[in-house]
């Protein structure tokens, strides 16, 4: 072998040797970096896939877009949430029977689930679409326009604007088991008793302080034919009247300083076989939300429910017109005002322990008219929220909780409430209102 060729040789490994030493040092790093990724951030980080969606690109293709334009995307996801139940029901109601008293347990009920689609057409236009899967039905169908910070449109059915409590707040992102019984009775006194109307709902910020929204929808979500139809099948029964667009809610929403917001919103409520006249609903609150700290919210509601004549029983006991729900008829009613008030506090004593307690108010009203055999209820729920990935609070949720119910005159409904919420959302939508 002459000298060049045992040169050339020993350059060479050299060379393989450094570089081969270099991949073999950087190796071990490498990995640790792969490692430090969590199963959360793979998840829920812009690159993600749930982050990414499906990028439709034969929509450009058809429009015939260049390569620079924006790509219409659709994205995906599911959330659900099951419960572990256990409460004391009077004895006069059917449940299980232990001794004296009785009971319902629910090893493992089906609370809640949605499977949720979305699409960004355009960078202004979007549409979307929600099945409900404890209900097992489309809940949400709507398209929206962002014309700017001031105006975005949105038309269809879902959740619009109406009490912070409820209508403004994702069941993802409730601080105890249940929205407030306030918020969500006021719901259901204006005929939203899955808080969803068919409407447009029109919101924007005034400022950077202020945000509005106003919603003009149907009536009453309980009486609408043809989404009744679609949905559950159709009924001899069932009018189409609660597709009258002669309801509205009006909301404002204001941030004085960093954590703090305060508010309110007016409704105009117009069931079917009201005519022409309106009833109205109220409801303010006021927020401090340190993120991972400390909460504190007040919420406050007042309505007047509406309670149609019974003719077979001369007395104001429903809360539909009669009549086969077929016409647009004015029919005898009485109103019963509603009100209630809640005061809640949680503390972050860990990123991922929050202790929560809240107390809540309500006033059925004349129980002449109400329907219930007392007037005064009151709430008292404690419980602890457990977050998996605190960084992503709504991913994975446990929250146990025990609730008190007190009622005037005596119990009528399940007086003590143990329970377990399991919640898993699979959905990089943190926006969303459902």
């Amino acid at each position: 072998m002459n000298l060049k060729s045992t040169l050339l040789i020993t350059f060479a490994s050299i060379f393989f040797s450094s570089v081969y030493g270099q991949n073999s040092k950087n190796e071990p790093e490498i990995q640790d970096s792969i490692k430090k990724i969590s199963f959360v951030e793979r998840m829920t980080s812009d690159s993600s896939h749930l982050a990414q969606g499906i990028k439709l690109k034969f929509i450009n293709d058809l429009v015939g877009a260049n390569e620079k334009s924006f790509v219409p995307t659709l994205k995906y996801g599911i959330g659900f949430v099951l419960e572990t139940l256990y409460q004391e029901i009077p004895k006069e109601a059917r449940g299980h029977r232990e001794g004296s008293s009785r009971y319902n347990f629910q090893p493992a009920a089906f609370k809640i689930g949605f499977l949720h689609t979305d699409m960004q057409i355009t960078p202004k236009l979007g549409a979307g679409i929600t099945y409900n899967l404890h209900a097992n039905k489309i809940s949400d169908v709507f398209i929206n326009y962002d014309f700017n910070p001031l105006l975005s449109v949105k038309i269809g059915r879902f959740k619009g604007s109406g009490n912070r409590a409820a209508n403004e707040t994702s069941a993802y992102d409730l601080d105890l088991a249940d929205f407030t019984y306030t918020s969500e009775n006021q719901s259901i006194d204006q005929g939203a008793p899955d808080l969803r109307h068919y409407g447009i709902n029109l919101s924007g910020f005034i400022t950077k302080y202020v945000k509005y929204g106003f919603f003009w929808h149907n009536s009453d979500s309980n009486r609408d034919r043809y989404w009744s139809a679609a949905n559950d099948g159709p009924s001899s029964g069932q009018g189409n009247h609660g597709l009258e667009f002669k309801s509205w809610d009006a909301s404002l929403r204001i941030y004085p300083i960093k954590n703090i917001e305060f508010g309110g919103h007016i409704g105009a409520v117009n069931l079917p076989g009201m005519g022409y006249k309106q009833t109205w609903a109220y409801s303010g609150y006021a927020y401090y939300v340190n993120p991972k700290k400390f909460k504190f919210k007040f919420d406050y509601g007042t309505n007047k429910q509406v309670r149609f004549l019974n003719p077979s029983t001369g007395d104001y006991n429903l809360t539909a017109s009669p009549g086969g729900n077929m016409d647009y008829s004015k029919y005898d009613y009485k109103t019963v005002n509603k009100l209630g008030y809640s005061f809640l506090v949680g503390v972050n004593v860990s990123p991922r322990f929050e202790p929560v307690a809240r107390f809540e108010y309500y006033n059925q009203g004349n129980k002449e008219f109400s329907g219930f055999n007392y007037t005064d209820l009151y709430l008292y729920t404690a419980g602890v929220n457990f977050y998996v990935y605190p960084n992503s609070p709504r991913m994975a949720k446990i929250t146990a909780f025990y609730q008190h119910r007190a009622e005037s005159g005596g119990p009528s409904i399940a007086n003590d409430w143990f329970g377990i919420n399991y919640q898993i959302v699979l959905y990089n939508n943190t926006k969303g209102n459902f």
